[in-house]
């Protein structure tokens, strides 16, 4: 047996189950020191997790895990472990207790289309009643829309033909260089109009007032925009 005093060692395993109950094989990846001390794998889709915990607990003799190879690195094992799954295709294969691929990078890799979906043939009772029926003229109206958006092609489009107006002469009047509105002179007296006196809020305090659901300080209006009713907290 490898010591394990020192820096941990990673493994990419297979796990056989001789029962009758569920898939014969299982892959993953860990380390050297849990899998010794008989970590046979962590099962969590909805299909076969009961059933693995179950077959653990009472009938751990069926259960043998062999190590495929060794890395000094968890990146490594669990990379190694995604592409032994994608190479043996175990997300659709009937002989692997893995529903997803292992997660690289923070990406699963569980097939939920058509009937693997666990939302399939399923509604949703709790979002009745939270969405609007749009009236039958205005699902029309987006309907067509819809339609007019796919054939305006070529000859069909609206601008066929057309040419958009030389805008030119706008954008070089709008430039800073000019604008009259964007001189250097005009800005300062611009600034000059707003400051001091001449600052609306010139000699005033904003009052401060407190949430009552949070218990915050702050201005006036910042609070009426965040707190009070709007406040987080409010169903407190």
């Amino acid at each position: 047996m490898p010591c394990l005093t020192r820096r941990p060692i990673f493994v990419t395993y297979l796990t056989v189950y001789s029962g009758d109950r569920m898939p014969p094989f299982y892959i993953g990846s860990s380390s050297l020191q849990r899998i010794v001390t008989g970590y046979r794998g962590s099962v969590c889709s909805k299909e076969f997790k009961s059933v693995w915990i179950a077959e653990l607990r009472d009938h751990p003799h069926l259960f043998k895990t062999i190590v495929l190879d060794v890395h000094e690195s968890r990146q490594d094992a669990l990379q190694y472990e995604f592409e032994l799954q994608t190479r043996l295709g175990v997300v659709k294969s009937d002989l692997f207790i893995n529903k997803s691929t292992a997660t690289v990078n923070g990406f699963l890799g569980m097939d939920v289309r058509g009937y693997r979906n666990p939302m399939f043939g399923k509604s949703r009772p709790d979002m009745i009643g939270k969405f609007p029926v749009l009236p039958a003229t205005q699902r029309a109206k987006i309907s067509k829309t819809r339609i007019l958006r796919k054939v305006a092609v070529g000859s069909n489009n609206p601008m066929f033909g057309r040419t958009r107006p030389d805008t030119s002469a706008w954008i070089s009047l709008m430039n800073r260089e000019n604008n009259p509105m964007k001189t250097q002179a005009c800005r300062d007296k611009m600034s000059l109009r707003v400051s001091g006196t001449g600052n609306p809020m010139f000699g005033k305090v904003s009052p401060q007032v407190s949430c009552l659901n949070c218990h915050r300080y702050g201005q006036l209006r910042n609070m009426k925009r965040w707190h009070f009713e709007r406040c987080r907290f409010w169903e407190i």
